[in-house]
């Protein structure tokens, strides 16, 4: 097996759970804003500040985790600081960020989308299709929640949890993907 695919299959049979970790905090935000829309604009920019630390977190740790076996780990890391710099931000100023929360977690989205599209696409790894679905989805929210900044919280809130939720089931699709193609013996282990 070359070094390069034996160092993909390391980090697959390691690291498949990452996406579905994240696709299921993004599908438990996402129901969480749907089922309570009429909650508090402090609430919901409270809400989506930790949702962003901790997806950040966990995005910033899968790409420390790839620094040895993968040359995409760089971008993971600028994911996740992103994601806690925009949370932070959120939880410090929450008043304040009213107006601003929507363009904050609009260009967040769009973003991290677009980079994990350009990950996905350029390295084409196992199960990359369903990694670039998956930042198209949440580019996709970003883009339409940019535009519709003027909408209300009430409109936005439903289509970010409306988005959180595809995004989740896209990333957990991508990451139950990657288990099944280690298990089918892309993994060296079953070699």
């Amino acid at each position: 097996m070359e070094p390069q695919v034996r160092a993909v299959a390391e980090t697959v049979d390691e690291v498949w759970y990452w996406p579905v970790v994240r696709g299921v905090v993004a599908i438990v935000f996402g129901a969480i804003a749907i089922v309570s829309p009429e909650v508090t604009t402090l609430a919901v920019m409270l809400a989506i500040g930790v949702f962003a630390i901790v997806d950040g977190l966990v995005e910033f740790a899968y790409g420390l985790g790839m620094r040895r076996r993968h040359r995409s780990w760089s971008g993971h890391v600028a994911i996740g600081v992103l994601g806690v710099a925009v949370g932070v931000t959120l939880l410090v100023w929450p008043v304040k960020t009213a107006v601003v929360l929507i363009w904050l977690v609009g260009l967040w989205a769009v973003l991290a989308g677009l980079a994990q599209v350009v990950l996905c696409v350029v390295l084409r790894t196992a199960g990359w299709v369903a990694g670039a679905l998956a930042g198209v989805v949440i580019a996709a929210v970003g883009g339409v929640v940019l535009v519709n900044v003027g909408v209300g919280l009430l409109s936005i809130v439903w289509l970010i949890g409306l988005g959180a939720i595809a995004w989740g089931v896209a990333l957990v699709v991508f990451g139950w993907e990657l288990r099944r193609l280690a298990k089918a013996g892309v993994a060296p282990d079953a070699q």
